[in-house]
Parts: C-alpha cells; structure tokens; sequence
C-alpha cells in the first residue's frame, strides 16, 4: 500500500488500485496542511476498478480493508516519530483496537 498526501488532495495504490481523493487537514479545529495538521477529513476517495483475476487472496483482503478504512472519513493524526504518519479512526481513541493505519516514508 502507498498513499501521497497534498495540500487537498491524496492519491496511491491498495496493491489492487489506484486510488486518488480529496482530503482537509486541521490543526486545534483549524484549517492546517498536511504537515501540521493533527485531523485529517476524507471528503471523497475513489479507487480504479479492480480486475477480479488479478486481485485474489492477501492482495485483495488488503485491498479491502484500505477501501474499508477510507470509508470512516474522519482521521485523529499523529507522527510517532519522524518518518511515521498515524492514521486512527476518530472517535475510535477510546477502543483497545482502534483501527488505524500507519504509514512510513
């Protein structure tokens, strides 16, 4: 899984698609980039059709579950060190198994 993140905009690949969408960040309730923000709102997401015989088995089950996450659209954001973005579910801090999704650069 790759995800880019822009100024509004995100874009990457599930393993079985590209996917591309508009994004808002925010910092302390206010407007912030992508650097500082501390939330993050997914306004609209959009994944390429997959190809059912091509995207089988763990490709697909992570395909999915990245298709599934996205569809929360509201985003606690955190950076455990610098080279990591966290990604947890709003809402969800609450929970011992928050979903969430970490990414690394």
């Amino acid at each position: 899984v790759a995800v880019n993140f822009g100024a509004t905009t995100i874009s990457g690949f599930t393993g079985c698609a590209p996917l591309q969408g508009t994004v808002s960040f925010t910092q302390a309730g206010k407007p912030a980039n992508s650097v500082d923000g501390d939330a993050l709102h997914v306004e609209k997401v959009s994944y390429r059709q997959v190809d059912e015989e091509q995207c089988t088995g763990h490709i697909r089950f992570v395909h999915d579950a990245i298709v599934q996450f996205f569809e929360h659209h509201d985003f606690a954001v955190s950076r455990p060190t610098g080279g990591e973005l966290l990604l947890t579910v709003s809402g969800s801090e609450l929970y011992d198994d928050a979903p969430a999704l970490r990414l690394v650069h």
